[in-house]
């Protein structure tokens, strides 16, 4: 839609244009600024967190900043009687959105889907077959949370298995995955 007006601007209004008032150009200003702040403490900590949403978040911040940017320029073009600038500016700022819903959608793709770091799966089902005491190893699921990987597995033993080996057995699996969870990170 800021596109579309963008452009229906430009093709019906090409000469016409008031300058904008003076607290139009301070509260840009502070809006920067703050976006900005926010933009580089969100991406410091969701890089030092591991966390996707935190980092989706500063591409967000990242995005109104240069859309914030490019409304000021369109602005100030206005202002020096460049009726046009306002809407090269809005045709800006959409592209701007578009890129920015872009790497996020591609981002937090794997999020959504559970997907893992590659080999992660394969990784965990050799592990857990390397248990003394496991058959057959039948479903294995890998998928990321935060920084770190959980793991769900289904795996066959031995029919006559007692109580205290099929524990000892579990407890050793969970061992590996552990092991494995915290060394693929």
């Amino acid at each position: 839609m800021i596109a579309f007006e963008a452009i229906q601007r430009l093709d019906h209004q090409w000469r016409r244009g008031e300058p904008a008032a003076g607290y139009a150009f301070a509260l840009l200003v502070v809006t920067l600024v703050v976006e900005l702040g926010r933009g580089a403490v969100l991406r410091m900590v969701g890089r030092a967190a591991g966390s996707d949403a935190l980092q989706a978040d500063a591409t967000n911040r990242w995005s109104d900043v240069l859309a914030t940017a490019g409304v000021l320029a369109g602005l100030v073009g206005v202002r020096m009687g460049l009726t046009w600038a306002d809407s090269v500016a809005a045709l800006l700022v959409a592209v701007i959105i578009a890129r920015a819903a872009g790497l996020i959608a591609w981002r937090s793709g794997d999020i959504l889907i559970d997907r893992a770091a590659g080999g992660a799966e394969k990784q965990l089902r050799a592990a857990i077959a390397s248990v003394d005491g496991v058959r057959e190893v039948r479903s294995v699921r890998v998928r990321r949370s935060g920084p770190n990987l959980l793991g769900d597995a289904s795996i066959a033993t031995a029919r006559m298995l007692s109580l205290e080996a099929a524990g000892r057995l579990v407890d050793e699996v969970n061992a590996r995955h552990a092991r494995l969870c915290r060394s693929s990170i």
